[in-house]
């Protein structure tokens, strides 16, 4: 601080500064998965619905967000934020971060191991460091159920994404929403996530609105 207060350079502290735009995406995006938006919209736009007048209502049936377990890793403003908005759904709020206590925030704290297990979803909310780089491993991807959606809003050097991506070309666990990758441009590597069909993934935008 002295030595860019020297240089008159100015130093801005804005925690939290994008929340709001990052919860409103992540609910969006995890509604639009389960209830298969995106799918639908390009199969009726492509003039596919013949037929039996049902079809389509039985063939792009989803889930509801309510009554699902969200397990977030990192239990910062941003996740916070969620839960409490997701909370009224009901959603059953479960995390692991070490740095917050259970009874400063109402919600149940468990260990990473449990959260992969045991979550619906499970959503990755950690900043990059010496500790987190890698933290998301192999390992504890192939803990979520198979139904479990995985979703990364954060950063992606904190998952191992090669193991991600070999995880959802073999189905075994439901899908992914990310907003963020090892590359940005992505790389071939990247890209052959983002097109799988159990992927929705968007460029980095999860903190991109005007009101921020």
């Amino acid at each position: 601080m002295a030595a860019a207060s020297q240089q008159g350079i100015p130093v801005f502290h804005t925690p939290a500064r994008n929340a709001q735009a990052v919860a409103e995406l992540f609910i969006g995006n995890v509604i639009a998965f389960m209830r298969h938006t995106i799918p639908s919209t390009k199969w009726l736009a492509e003039k596919n619905w013949e037929g039996e007048s049902f079809s389509a209502y039985l063939n792009f049936k989803g889930n509801e967000l309510a009554g699902k377990t969200v397990g977030f890793v990192g239990f910062g403003a941003v996740p916070q934020k969620i839960a409490n908005m997701i909370k009224h759904f009901p959603c059953f709020i479960q995390y692991y971060d070490p740095f917050v206590a259970a009874e400063s925030v109402g919600y149940k704290q468990l260990a990473l191991e449990e959260i992969f297990e045991q979550s619906d979803i499970v959503s990755i909310h950690l900043p990059v460091n010496d500790q987190t780089k890698g933290m998301i491993s192999s390992d504890l991807l192939k803990r979520m159920k198979k139904e479990a959606i995985f979703v990364n809003t954060a950063r992606a050097v904190v998952v191992d994404n090669a193991s991600l991506l070999e995880l959802l070309k073999n189905n075994q666990i439901r899908g992914a929403i990310l907003d963020v990758f090892d590359q940005e441009p992505p790389s071939e590597q990247d890209y052959e996530l983002i097109q799988l069909p159990n992927v929705l993934a968007t460029p980095h935008i999860a903190g991109a609105s005007y009101e921020v």
